[in-house]
């Protein structure tokens, strides 16, 4: 599998805004899948998603995962397939694990659905990787600033004559983020989306350092904040990006768009 991933939310090594305590939840229910290559609770239904693994880590084609309706067995594309699973328990997310049992990498985007207003979120798109072994997919990121309730995996069809088997999706995360909220919002950007002139209130916060992150983690911009309001003018490309403000051993993490 790829390890470094295209993710449309920052990776986990910027360390901000993270979860207090550390949970792992796994799915609850199957709210709608793309096909099954059996009714439930029978062998390599959809439901056999749910819970914790019960196949990983033996690899191979094995009772106990979900598996699609049919392979192709031509050289055509297997048409797209997808599955939404639900969680009882509602976290904000750092990281989810997808235990692939059989031919991994084909996952080409993953979706969060947010527990308050029913949107789904992308948190990774990027071309799957076909690997004839299994695999853990590990995706970190900083924490959502919803709570998840459901979870969307998209297949790549860029395949052939392969049954896929997908046997658990973990997340980890916790009831609560690691900032104050009270604190964080008062703390504003503005305008966002912006054309790189962006204004800066930290109310009673002092010295800050800013720091404006790419989606791969770099650093693009970095300086101090020492009053309360200031403007600031961004000289990079056009795009998706994540800001952090910390003072104090505080982080505020902030989605950043560059017009």
């Amino acid at each position: 599998m790829k390890k470094i991933t295209k993710i449309l939310l920052c990776v986990a090594s910027l360390g901000a805004n993270f979860a207090y305590s550390q949970n792992t939840i796994y799915a609850d229910t199957v709210l709608s899948v793309s096909s099954e290559y059996s009714v439930c609770p029978n062998n390599w239904s959809s439901c056999k998603i749910i819970g914790a693994p019960d196949v990983y880590p033996n690899c191979g084609d094995l009772p106990g995962s979900w598996s699609f309706s049919a392979a192709n067995n031509t050289t055509t594309p297997h048409p797209r397939e997808w599955i939404e699973i639900g969680y009882n328990t509602q976290y904000y997310v750092d990281s989810i694990n997808v235990y692939q049992t059989n031919y991994s990498g084909l996952i080409d985007t993953i979706y969060f659905r947010d527990a308050q207003t029913g949107t789904w979120n992308i948190v990774f798109s990027d071309t799957a990787i076909f690997n004839n072994n299994c695999d853990v997919f590990r995706l970190g990121m900083p924490t959502t600033l919803y709570k998840v309730d459901a979870v969307r995996l998209a297949i790549s069809d860029n395949y052939t004559s392969l049954y896929p088997e997908f046997d658990a999706v973990a997340l980890i995360g916790g009831v609560t983020t690691a900032i104050n909220e009270q604190e964080a919002n008062k703390t504003v950007i503005f305008p966002n989306p912006s054309n790189g002139q962006l204004t800066i209130k930290t109310e009673g916060k002092g010295t800050s350092a800013f720091t404006i992150f790419d989606v791969f983690g770099n650093v693009v911009l970095s300086q101090k904040l020492s009053q309360e309001t200031e403007n600031i003018s961004v000289n990079i490309p056009a795009g998706v990006y994540f800001s952090v403000i910390e003072n104090k051993g505080e982080k505020i993490t902030n989605k950043l768009i560059i017009q």
